[in-house]
């Protein structure tokens, strides 16, 4: 199982960031380590626990991912993924994702414990 957490500009995805950017911005992370096609590795205690995937979705939040397919020119939502494993440390990952949300002027989502939604930021 894998906990999802979504940073975003707003429900309707209104507004995003170029790929370029996004990697520029976040190159400089301690946390964060670049992969190819613009993903990043999370680390977390020196070692790789998690991922950061950006994606451009419509106004509904739909995407598609394809394998071996360039990263989008555009982005308007980003996922911090790790696996349930991890869940202990969910404080940690939340404050990346509310880090990366401040950075933008987004929003970061995740869910409670009876899965609905959860705002992590703003409050």
């Amino acid at each position: 199982m894998t906990v999802y957490l979504a940073i975003r500009s707003d429900s309707a995805h209104t507004r995003s960031i170029s790929t370029e950017q996004l990697v520029a911005q976040l190159s400089p992370w301690p946390e964060l380590k670049k992969k190819e096609s613009g993903q990043f590795e999370v680390i977390r205690e020196g070692k790789a626990c998690a991922c950061l995937v950006a994606f451009s979705c419509s106004p509904e939040g739909n995407y598609a991912v394809y394998a071996n397919e360039s990263p989008p020119a555009q982005v308007n939502l980003i996922e911090l993924r790790y696996p349930y494993e991890e869940s202990q440390h969910d404080a940690w990952y939340s404050a990346v994702a509310v880090r990366l949300a401040k950075s933008l002027g987004w929003e970061a989502w995740g869910a409670d414990d009876d899965g609905r939604d959860l705002q992590l930021w703003p409050k």
